[in-house]
């Protein structure tokens, strides 16, 4: 059986920034604090991280018309191209518009998305092409945006759980 201990915040950023691009990076530094430099010290080592979950998640994303995917990659420090095996996952935005307006069921505030990103952590991992000061996030568009689309990243955190086999 499966027990997941509770999520430790370990890094987060508010860009608010808007994508109007076809690509965009948002850095989102580690926390200062003793457990996370404890956590990024056990990940540079070389023991398994098989009981060890991470997660991404952005926060209060609002914006306008019918936005396109948005393919989100976990770039090594200094990277000069995407590389396919740093694919975090997509963005599927559906609902952008309606989760962005006021009404009465909702306060506007746009939406959360959380992507499990423990295979791109894994995979950096073993290359030591990561955990320095921050995560360096590349989003990238499926298609042209129109002069009516928009979409504001308003914070996005890094979370780590740890997971026991019972």
């Amino acid at each position: 059986m499966l027990s997941y201990s509770s999520s430790e915040l370990i890094a987060a950023a508010n860009p608010n920034v808007s994508l109007t691009s076809p690509s965009c990076v948002i850095s989102v530094p580690f926390l200062e604090n003793s457990k996370v430099k404890l956590l990024l010290k056990h990940l540079k080592s070389r023991s398994p991280l098989r009981d060890q979950r991470f997660y991404l998640q952005f926060e209060k994303l609002q914006g306008n018309g019918s936005f396109p995917i948005v393919d989100v990659y976990i770039q090594s420090p200094n990277a000069q191209e995407l590389q396919e095996e740093n694919y975090a996952g997509a963005l599927g935005l559906y609902g952008l518009q309606e989760s962005s307006t006021p009404s009465l069921e909702q306060d506007g505030s746009g939406m959360n998305v959380t992507l499990d990103v423990t295979n791109v952590f894994q995979k950096l991992r073993a290359e030591k092409k990561i955990f320095s000061e921050s995560l360096e996030l590349t989003f990238v568009l499926s298609r042209e945006i129109e002069p009516d689309e928009e979409l504001t990243v308003g914070r996005v955190e890094v979370f780590f759980r740890k997971v026991e086999f019972r």
